[in-house]
């Protein structure tokens, strides 16, 4: 796996992994919240995947899913 694939890899990860830390606090204050937290994590692990293969469909989630709306 190449230099590039790895940072992917790793950012989007360290993404999923800060909305997953945060989503008690976010589901406290608001359910729906919460769940969008553990939605973007979903979505990270998936774009993880995809990246790690090599799969432009990965790049392009991960790219987006992050920075959709969600609060």
């Amino acid at each position: 796996m190449g230099k590039l694939r790895t940072a992917g890899v790793a950012l989007i990860s360290l993404v999923g992994l800060i909305h997953l830390l945060v989503t008690p606090e976010y589901y406290g204050f608001a359910a729906y919240l919460g769940l969008l937290m553990i939605a973007n994590f979903a979505g990270s692990v998936v774009s993880e995947v995809g990246i790690y293969r090599g799969q432009l469909w990965g790049w392009m989630l991960g790219a987006t899913g992050p920075h959709l709306p969600h609060s």
